[in-house]
């Protein structure tokens, strides 16, 4: 024994503070052919870790890394598990070499962006001491978005926007009811809960509504669905109690029990609080049950956010990786709670599930046809669905690049990147991913192809080991031998300039497509595949992801058909409503032509500036000219005009002129005008002591729901407008 460690016990061993070269120097002094196998199997993973403390951080070091500390923390297992007398020295060191190991956290360099970024800035793994999971102190009130399972809190994280989703769980439907019970405050609530876990079984086995009808709020019309389903459950109770026989003891007991289960059911649907959490959680239990059948996953505690993580890995493998959005771990606390789970960046593009109209108006100007950087995207998000079998990968799971508008004001989809990620891996052996297993799959970018045939197995188990279980990790090497053998066969590699894939004329004849060598033939025949696919919009039937984009750009122009539809049919009220006026002789304004809908912000702008408009010095300043021409009269003694004339003149169109008090009459006051219904008007002048008001076009300015551009149609009647006078320093009224 050396000098360092000699003489120290177990409880001494176990209270010191160890660093790397203590480790270092404890091998040094116990290591020795004398030691048994199980020491020296920890001995030399240990070893081969310090070795790799030293080396610059790259992608083939930190898979080596990886895979020594896999090394070492099963060989000190093992020790442990066979520890005879006399090993209780060791064991507490090798205990202590374990937390010192899991403290670096080596599990984040499975992650090949974490490297690229290490290695760019030079980094050795001997200059981390530790690499960090990101932790995120949130202040203030939180912006949840989604629900049940897909319930994401937005944020923004060095710069990067995004979402947080806490590590969520698939778990039988009980687990949740059991959660409801447990999480009720109220002792009495608790009770009532506890009487009724029929009629939470039966809510589960219903289609509970994901639409609303009228105008409730969805959950108020789910809990409204819920209540009339336990009356329902109550009229089964007396039906059945009507066909007992009460002279059977067995029919006597069983109507005790149907009285006992009625009275908690009516007890249940009187309480609107026990009713919504049990809605809560019934529909927490339904989407779980859908996620686990849609990615063929096991409701035994499997975890959703950790597969985004894992795909985004992937994709990062492959080299494929900004086709999906980004993902990583992170830890976030908000007030006393600290929450760990998935950090998923915002996606490029547009999300064709949006409801904003500019959104919308934008895939209303696409006219679709694939591009070269569509192709590449569309190809690598297949061949990345393919390896995770993401089971998800639906037009409404793609964010959508699009062009700026050319000179018709036509984009194109120029992009994609797959969202929602959580359903990937599985336990099929079958591909999920919405396409027709390898059938389709003929192109590959030739970067992806030489990094796909220099993975193995290790690779696997290096990005994935430890976010998936080993048998779904298994499902993934087999699809990776099966794709190896097909791009060997049949798979046409691409350069990057070549995406356009247009080299082969789809028109030729079949002599010349019979000269052409196997990979050509294969070229041909995947150009036409794609031709066809970029054609069709059954999204159920598409083996490549052009023709689910066929189907959202159909889905996303149907809502703007509809909500276009929604701002004529309120434009056509306002018009009714404000259009008309009932006085004979006011003339209805002329509809203008229909123009371009524009921002909101531009609209608040128009209608600012109309409001401020000040026309009144103008009209004083004309008025001051006009009696400098001509020389002021004496104005006339009023006098009382006949009913039929003063109603005459009050159905005259009023004109700037006739706005104003006219110079003749000037001292004699005018009587106000009748009142009048507010009417869609053409731009008038201020009418004297009252504001001037200016036309707004609903449907041109892009109005409607909240956010319309309209302006007040108040009129207020016409007041004698008293003299202006010039003074020193300006007008005045």
């Amino acid at each position: 024994m050396g000098k360092q460690f000699k003489g120290l016990g177990e409880q001494e061993l176990r209270n010191r503070q160890w660093s790397q070269q203590d480790f270092h120097d404890f091998f040094k002094e116990e290591g020795g052919l004398m030691n048994s196998s199980r020491f020296r199997a920890v001995e030399k993973a240990f070893k081969a870790c310090e070795q790799l403390q030293k080396k610059p951080i790259t992608e083939e070091n930190a898979m080596k890394m990886v895979k020594a500390n896999q090394e070492l923390m099963k060989a000190c297992k093992e020790y442990a598990a066979g520890k005879t007398s006399g090993g209780e020295r060791r064991l507490a060191v090798f205990e202590k070499l374990v937390a010192f190991q899991e403290a670096k956290n080596l599990d984040q360099i499975r992650d090949l962006r974490l490297v690229r970024d290490y290695e760019k800035q030079g980094k050795h793994f001997e200059d981390v001491a530790s690499f960090e999971v990101p932790h995120v102190t949130l202040e203030g009130k939180r912006e949840a978005v989604g629900a049940n399972v897909s319930q994401r809190i937005k944020m923004e994280v060095n710069g990067k926007k995004g979402f947080f989703t806490e590590e969520n769980q698939l778990r039988k439907a009980s687990d949740y009811y059991l959660d409801l019970v447990k999480e009720a405050g109220d002792p009495e609530l608790k009770a009532l809960y506890g009487k009724n876990y029929a009629a939470f079984e039966k809510l589960c086995s219903l289609d509970i509504p994901k639409e609303t009808k009228g105008d409730l709020r969805l959950g108020e019309y789910q809990n409204a669905y819920a209540k009339e389903k336990i009356t329902s459950m109550m009229d089964a109770l007396d039906q059945e109690a009507k066909g007992l026989d009460q002279t059977n003891p067995s029919g006597k007991k069983r109507l005790e029990e149907i009285g006992r289960e009625k009275r908690n059911l009516e007890e249940l649907r009187g309480n609107d609080r026990a009713v919504r959490g049990l809605t809560k959680a019934v529909l927490a239990a339904k989407s779980a049950d859908l996620a686990a059948d849609v990615g063929v996953l096991t409701l035994d505690q499997t975890e959703l956010t950790s597969r985004n993580i894992a795909m985004s890995r992937m994709a990062e493998l492959l080299g494929v990786g900004g086709v999906i959005a980004y993902s990583q771990k992170m830890v976030v606390k908000t007030g006393d709670k600290e929450m760990t789970g998935c950090f998923m960046e915002f996606a490029e593009g547009r999300d064709i599930n949006s409801a904003d109209y500019n959104s919308l108006r934008e895939f209303g100007q696409v006219e679709f046809t694939p591009t070269a950087s569509f192709n590449q995207d569309m190809i690598n998000i297949e061949i990345l669905d393919y390896f995770c079998n993401q089971a998800d990968r639906h037009g409404g799971n793609m964010f959508y690049k699009l062009s700026e508008p050319d000179e018709h004001g036509k984009r194109n989809v120029i992009g994609l990147q797959g969202i929602d990620n959580d359903l990937a891996f599985g336990n099929s052996d079958r591909v999920m991913a919405k396409q027709d297993d390898l059938k389709g799959m003929v192109f590959i970018g030739r970067e992806t192809a030489d990094r796909i045939r220099k993975m193995d197995a290790s690779a696997i188990d290096y990005a994935l080991g430890d976010l998936i279980p080993e048998t779904q990790r298994n499902l993934v090497k087999e699809r990776l031998t099966k794709f190896q053998e097909h791009m060997k066969k049949n798979m046409v590699e691409i350069d990057k300039d070549g995406w356009e894939l247009k080299s082969y004329s789809a028109k030729m004849s079949k002599e010349e497509f019979e000269a052409l060598d196997p990979k050509g033939k294969a070229y041909v025949n995947g150009v036409r595949a794609l031709d066809a696919a970029a054609k069709s919009n059954i999204a159920f039937n598409g083996l490549h992801k052009s023709t689910h984009t066929n189907a959202a750009l159909e889905f996303a122009q149907k809502g703007l058909r509809k909500q276009v539809q929604e701002m004529e049919q309120l434009g056509e009220g306002v018009q009714a409503l404000y259009g008309e006026d009932h006085e004979k002789g006011v003339r209805a304004p002329e509809k203008e032509p229909a123009r371009e809908p524009i921002s909101l912000k531009e609209i608040q702008e128009r209608n600012k500036a109309a409001q401020s408009a000040n026309i009144r010095p103008k009209l004083a300043f004309e008025k001051e000219v006009k009696e400098k021409k001509e020389p002021k009269k004496e104005a006339a003694k009023p006098q009382p005009k006949k009913p039929a004339a003063r109603k005459k003149e009050a159905a005259r169109p009023q004109t700037r002129e006739a706005a104003r008090p006219q110079q003749k009459e000037a001292a004699r006051p005018q009587p106000p005008l009748p009142p009048r219904k507010p009417g869609f008007q053409a731009a008038q002048p201020k009418q004297a002591g009252g504001s001037q008001r200016v036309q707004t076009n609903f449907l041109a300015l892009g109005g409607g729901g909240k956010t319309g551009g309209r302006t007040s149609m108040r009129q207020t009647p016409a007041q004698p407008q008293p003299q202006r006078q010039k003074e020193a320093g300006g007008l005045v009224k």
